[in-house]
């Protein structure tokens, strides 16, 4: 058995954003356990930061009306929250590691120049979506129908069409960036877009949009093809997972 991170911050994060956007969130203890659960996700993995600072961010906007008391208790309470569990995440690092922040795995890149630095953020980016071991869009086509959903979403329901690019953008970007993300985009011996996969719910919201907006030949042919590539994975399961041998 493997644990891998990555699924229980897809849920957390997910989960966070509902809180977030899709509910009237209210009163003091309800912002207090959002703010925990956002910094739980920095105890679980260290470039989870990428989800807190965007969500921290629309956290705060929600709670932009912080000349109401009631407001501004629960924006205490949330911040409250996010410092808890940041600082259990600071204090079991140094205990494991000697640090605050760094470690055998979380450690800041070496700055490469503006050439090298530009080349490997767009080798890391399309390799994400279409490398044949580890992109997204070959193991899963159907996200490709999220093109049409985003641009749905920009026109139906603006603030959540932002809400999921804000958070998306910000993650992808310190996940792609040599200088925040040591470790490159493959994640070693596991299942394709594994980095990937905190923000797949997300992304999921517009592929779901997308199912309703696309052209109907377009939606049907990428939705067959997911089909056959999920019926022959379930057929043979080995092929879902990769150590980047380059083939």
């Amino acid at each position: 058995v493997l644990f891998f991170t990555e699924l229980p911050s897809a849920l957390v994060c997910f989960a966070i954003f509902c809180s977030i956007c899709f509910r009237d969130s209210r009163g003091a203890a309800r912002w207090w356990g959002i703010g925990c659960a956002t910094g739980f996700l920095f105890l679980l993995h260290a470039k989870n930061v990428g989800l807190i600072i965007p969500l921290t961010a629309l956290a705060l906007h929600a709670l932009h009306g912080l000349g109401d008391p009631l407001r501004r208790r629960e924006a205490v309470a949330f911040g409250t929250g996010v410092a808890l569990l940041v600082a259990v995440r600071f204090a079991v690092n140094y205990a494991f590691w000697g640090g605050l922040l760094s470690g055998p795995h979380a450690r800041l890149g070496e700055w490469p120049g503006w050439a090298r630095l530009i080349g490997e953020m767009t080798t890391r980016l399309v390799g994400l979506l279409v490398d044949q071991e580890f992109g997204i869009l070959i193991y899963a086509p159907v996200y490709v129908l999220a093109i049409w959903g985003a641009t749905s979403l920009v026109r139906v329901k603006r603030d959540l069409a932002f809400s999921i690019f804000l958070v998306v953008g910000v993650y992808v970007a310190l996940l792609i960036c040599p200088l925040t993300n040591a470790h490159g985009w493959t994640g070693g011996w596991n299942p394709a877009a594994r980095f990937l996969t905190p923000i797949t719910p997300l992304v999921g919201l517009c592929v779901f949009a997308g199912l309703r907006t696309a052209p109907r030949a377009v939606a049907v042919v990428v939705v067959a093809l997911q089909v056959a590539v999920s019926a022959y994975a379930w057929q043979h399961p080995k092929i879902l997972w990769n150590d980047g041998d380059g083939r």
